[in-house]
């Protein structure tokens, strides 16, 4: 995922919900989810913090059910360190984990739907903000669910 040009807001950012993930086996369905640009991106700048929107499209032909995971295995930017601001287990960097089992409608993403929008956020140094476009930060991610008595036996 690369962001591209920013909308910069002087209002203040919502603050969102920090959830304890309990560790359970999971499995990496990267291939059956497609990850895109969720309608909005935006900086505020009251907090430093860059909001990029994202859904989550099965491109499978079997449903996926919650819950649902997005794992971010590298982070890097051109403007210096960045961190995640609103993982679900509490981590700034690689290994930092969303739990996006809510933006699945009735907890399922049926084969060929999308997902609600779910925001990524980014705490962005604050005089690192660039006046020129750049990779203003670069995010490999893993979607992971978790394993089930079904899945386990395929």
């Amino acid at each position: 995922m690369r962001t591209a040009s920013v909308r910069v807001n002087r209002s203040a950012q919502k603050q969102l919900f920090h959830l304890n993930l309990v560790d359970k086996a999971t499995r990496d369905i990267s291939q059956q989810i497609v990850v895109l640009y969720g309608g909005e991106q935006r900086y505020d700048i009251s907090s430093s913090t860059l909001i990029e929107d994202i859904v989550l499209k099965n491109k499978s032909s079997e449903p996926i059910r919650s819950p649902l995971f997005l794992k971010a295995l590298t982070l890097s930017s051109e403007v210096g360190k960045v961190e995640i601001a609103n993982a679900s287990n509490g981590l700034p960097g690689p290994g930092a984990i969303w739990d996006l089992g809510k933006v699945l409608p009735n907890g399922v993403l049926e084969p060929g739907a999308t997902s609600e929008p779910y925001s990524l956020v980014f705490r962005v140094p604050k005089d690192a903000v660039p006046r020129v476009e750049v990779d203003l930060i670069s995010v490999q991610l893993q979607v992971l669910a978790r394993e089930t008595s079904a899945s386990a036996r395929r």
